[in-house]
């Protein structure tokens, strides 16, 4: 099991909940970029927030009225290769043998022309279920995870995230 790739499917299961506020180090930004939806969205692309293990925080989004929330998550990456996508990838799937977490979908997709990786998975605590849409891909030697969460009823606006996500204009 890969020390890394654990760490991130972990924080991605958490970090939709609880975020820190320490301030990190500046580093370059995502090769993306989202614009707010629309105007009940706050969307936060403040100092990098360090998670721990080489993983930071970029930026979180949210929607207050749906509670559907958002985070872009980058990875420094050791020893960038052509299995860095699959040990970021095997981290989310140890996190499925949790038995609040139920994984619906893992397949390769083109993100923003790189290729990604999908999860689409639900985690039910305390009798809610929440509805997740996660997508993770290598860019120039960096890992990006982009997470996104809501209630089981709101599928469809966590659904609809990814695609707010553009490239960035040359």
């Amino acid at each position: 099991m890969n020390l890394r790739g654990s760490f991130l499917g972990a924080v991605i299961l958490l970090a939709l909940s609880a975020f820190r506020n320490a301030l990190g180090a500046e580093l370059d930004p995502p090769p993306f970029q989202i614009p707010p939806p629309t105007v009940d969205w706050h969307v936060d692309y403040s100092t990098n927030r360090p998670m721990g293990n080489g993983v930071f925080l970029v930026a979180t989004g949210r929607n207050a009225k749906t509670g559907v929330t958002s985070l872009v998550l980058k990875t420094i990456l050791n020893k960038p290769s052509a299995s860095a996508l699959d040990e970021m990838c095997q981290g989310i799937r140890d996190s499925f043998t949790n038995p609040v977490v139920k994984k619906s979908t893992d397949e390769d997709v083109k993100f923003l022309n790189f290729s990604a990786r999908r999860f689409v998975y639900t985690v039910t605590q305390s009798g809610r279920s929440t509805y997740n849409e996660a997508i993770l891909f290598v860019a120039n030697g960096i890992g990006w995870t982009i997470s996104s969460s809501g209630p089981q009823q709101q599928e469809a606006d966590v659904k609809r995230i990814l695609g707010l996500y553009k490239e960035k204009s040359p």
